[in-house]
């Protein structure tokens, strides 16, 4: 499950009463979740799938091809 707001104390009551009914721990801040990597930085928070691509060139055998562009149309 994953907690998130802009009111620590809210968070910090909702995982207490969360642990206490359910024996849940809290992991920590979070830096994978459902694939997608989480960077936080001072600016803000920073999506991005790069695990989940390396992962699936690894899979097809494609880790080691080339990029090329592809010709388009400029408008």
């Amino acid at each position: 499950m994953l907690i998130t707001g802009s009111n620590l104390n809210h968070i910090n009551q909702l995982k207490e009463l969360l642990h206490f009914v359910f024996h849940m721990k809290d992991l920590g801040e979070f830096r994978h979740l459902l694939g997608i990597e989480v960077v936080r930085s001072g600016k803000g928070i920073f999506l991005s799938q790069r695990k989940y691509m390396l992962d699936l060139l690894h899979e097809t055998n494609m880790i080691n091809a080339k990029p090329f562009n592809l010709p388009t149309e400029e408008y």
